[in-house]
């Protein structure tokens, strides 16, 4: 009885300690933002056209995907009933938000059971790398998009649904494009776990086909948007913040001539061999996704690998999508909003913890200090703007590092606490 007590009491101290830690951050999202650093004018114009009764695609440049457009035409329609586009659009961004919190404290409880100061720690994590992150975590729309990422992982580790996860990871494909590269993980995942290669063609077939439907249905009526998505961003140069920025960053120090300019809604940078890294960036990034692949497809072939899943899936899905923020020739912050869920759930048990935790602290805090404090620095070729720049890409590339190192061991061991790991039934839905 007295230990039950104790239990209850924790969790209740826990539960007043979440919760007080998240309305102090998510009020500094509302209170405190600069509104000369926000996309929402942007995504309230798209509304905007769409409710006047433009057709995207065609009556208007759009750089999303459809989905995108949804997501901004909601707040959009309730603005236009009462008013003030930001407040509904940042509400509509704490409702993700809480929906990540919810599903990584779920998943956390399934690896690590009945550890419930683990599952504490995991969910105070998310909340202070979101928290620090508050300049653009509500203001851009990418936490919807790191909602669906970890809703389809969640299908597999808790529900065990795997056609549930492909249709949310499509539609995540549908709002940001990028989360495509995540499938290769989903398909070694599944082929491995039901040993059934059949069965994995087959799901990933009918949902694939869903998404072809709803991808041609939207072209009838706004066109080739991907067309329009695809040539946006092929067409852009060298981001100022990118891996390859710190490079030209770095050369400016050193006396080598370099410029900034801004299109396509950032501030980029040229130099005399940015042609080249613009060229060579794409392959980059492609050969670390391929390695990802590799390396995660190696460790369902031991023999141990049963013990480690689902963390394998997890840190393998958290390194290909570090791999392509990392070496991709642009890096908003904004992208690290998609990694922080990931950043909580895999956080190690020994003795690499506190470094890979501080790694990923060092990476917020030194892009919450950068943008958009110090930003004007950076623009200017000032050494404490290019530091900041410089010391958050050398983070991330050290969490590239330590993921495909974790990934990488060939003696796995029971690490992951006493959950129960899969659901034995893969035809639960949610």
């Amino acid at each position: 009885m007295a230990d039950n007590q104790n239990k209850a009491t924790r969790s209740l101290i826990h539960f007043i300690v979440l919760l007080v830690a998240f309305i102090a951050t998510r009020a500094l999202c509302f209170l405190f933002v600069s509104p000369n650093w926000t996309d929402m004018p942007i995504y309230e114009r798209y509304a905007s056209n769409i409710l006047a009764g433009q057709i995207p695609y065609k009556d208007f440049n759009v750089e999303y995907p459809p989905l995108a457009l949804i997501i901004f035409l909601v707040p959009g329609l309730l603005a236009k009933l009462a008013g003030g586009y930001s407040i509904f659009f940042r509400f509509f961004m704490a409702l993700f938000d809480i929906g990540c919190l919810i599903l990584v404290r779920a998943m956390a409880g399934n690896i690590y059971g009945d550890d419930r100061v683990k599952i504490f720690k995991i969910s105070f994590i998310y909340l202070l790398l979101t928290g620090i992150s508050f300049q653009f975590l509500y203001d851009r729309y990418d936490m919807a998009v790191a909602f669906l990422i970890i809703w389809s992982i969640y299908s597999i580790i808790i529900r065990g649904h795997w056609r549930v996860s492909y249709f949310v990871l499509w539609s995540a494909v549908l709002a940001k494009l990028f989360p495509i590269i995540l499938f290769p993980i989903f398909l070694f995942s599944q082929t491995k776990h039901n040993r059934d290669i059949k069965k994995t063609v087959i799901d990933f077939a009918i949902t694939t086909s869903i998404f072809i439907i709803i991808a041609f249905g939207a072209s009838i009526w706004i066109g080739d948007w991907w067309v329009s998505v695809l040539s946006y961003h092929g067409s852009r140069g060298i981001q100022i913040e990118s891996l390859y920025g710190s490079v030209i960053l770095i050369a400016k120090l050193m006396g080598l001539p370099a410029m900034i300019n801004h299109d396509f809604g950032a501030f980029n940078i040229a130099s005399s061999f940015s042609p080249f890294l613009t060229a060579f960036a794409p392959f980059l990034t492609a050969a670390g996704i391929l390695s990802a692949y590799y390396l995660y497809r190696r460790t369902l072939t031991l023999k141990k690998a049963a013990t480690m899943e689902p963390k394998n899936l997890l840190s393998a899905v958290t390194l290909t999508l570090l791999i392509f923020v990392v070496f991709n020739k642009v890096l908003s912050p904004q992208y690290l909003i998609w990694l922080f869920p990931l950043a909580a759930i895999t956080w190690p048990d020994r003795r690499q913890s506190s470094i890979v935790i501080g790694l990923w602290f060092c990476a917020t805090i030194t892009t919450a200090v950068l943008f958009p404090y110090n930003y004007p620095a950076m623009v200017m070729f000032k050494i404490e703007g290019i530091s900041l720049q410089v010391i958050r890409n050398i983070s991330l590339v050290a969490l590239v590092v330590y993921y495909a190192g974790f990934l990488s061991r060939r003696t796995l061991t029971q690490e992951v606490g006493t959950g129960k790991n899969w659901p034995k039934s893969s035809k639960r839905i949610i």
